[in-house]
């Protein structure tokens, strides 16, 4: 009876494996949803500034802007511009010479359905 088992199995273990049936699983660690490209982050083009995220708070003196990966206040540097004010939806920077820069943080549009 053991052999019988053992033998059945040996015969139908290449057939579950491989290109059969274990083919048309999906991989639960690959998440079926795709990011939408590039759309989360607004760069400017003339200071190579990426604004990621912000995070407010009531009072506008303690917001936080995450810029490049790295979080800066009001009236830190950021490659030599100085954050002169952060609000719920963008940073405003006054570079060196006056001019002033805006980053405005887009709207997250969410994930999309990849073709897994």
């Amino acid at each position: 009876m053991k052999i019988l088992i053992l033998s059945v199995l040996i015969f139908l273990l290449p057939q579950l494996s491989g290109k059969g049936f274990c083919a048309k699983l999906k991989n639960p660690f690959v998440s079926p949803f795709t990011p939408k490209a590039s759309s989360v982050f607004v760069s400017n083009p003339l200071s190579g500034l990426n604004l990621q995220a912000i995070i407010a708070t009531s009072d506008n003196d303690k917001n936080v802007a995450i810029i490049n990966g790295k979080p800066y206040y009001i009236g830190s540097k950021v490659k030599g511009d100085t954050v002169i004010k952060i609000t719920a939806k963008k940073v405003v920077l006054k570079s060196t010479d006056g001019k002033i820069i805006k980053l405005d943080l887009s709207k997250f549009e969410g994930f999309t359905k990849s073709r897994y």
